[in-house]
């Protein structure tokens, strides 16, 4: 029987070998951060990376270009980003895709604490911002998961609509935006 991780496993070790995990081996740029950036991604079975050119998010992009770029999550993806830093040019984290995953309360990975409060790094800390508005928690060092429902304790909490409203699909109580800043 195979095991997938689960929201909150500190280990998220993905044991279940019919999920391939993202490899980034083969990325034509390998940055100083490359040995960091490939330690960020191997436990995580999807990459979200999207980069200027000559960066070494675009370069990461393009070795999972074969496999194709996932849309859609759910709820069992690992789901590692890659985002620019401060660089000419440079463009910001796919929104559009990291939002999808948010909807289907996917474990994100981004940089850990150390990383991305060096300089440079200002869009890993806009990653964290978004994750923070979407209800993420960092539950262990770059790990993000969708915060438990108070009322029930269950981590179904989603975004409402448009708003910065969260509402559990399991027992249906809303909480105001609010409830994201504790």
């Amino acid at each position: 029987m195979s095991h997938v991780a689960k929201r909150g496993d500190a280990s998220l070790v993905n044991l279940n070998t019919n999920i391939n995990m993202i490899n980034i081996s083969s990325s034509k740029k390998k940055s100083p951060y490359f040995a960091k950036d490939q330690e960020k991604f191997k436990n995580c079975n999807r990459l979200i990376a999207r980069g200027s050119l000559g960066s070494s998010s675009n370069a990461y992009a393009q070795t999972q270009e074969e496999k194709g770029s996932p849309k859609f999550f759910c709820q069992s993806d690992i789901v590692g980003v890659s985002v620019e830093g401060a660089r000419r040019g440079r463009i910001c984290f796919d929104i559009y895709r990291v939002n999808n995953a948010c909807l289907v309360n996917a474990t994100i990975i981004c940089d850990k604490p150390q990383d991305r409060e060096r300089q440079y790094n200002v869009g890993e800390r806009r990653l964290v911002h978004f994750l923070h508005k979407k209800g993420y928690e960092e539950t262990s060092p770059g790990v993000f998961n969708m915060k438990k429902c108070p009322n029930c304790e269950d981590k179904s909490l989603c975004c409402v609509g448009d708003t910065a409203d969260l509402q559990c699909i399991k027992c249906y109580k809303k909480f105001p935006n609010e409830y994201l800043l504790r």
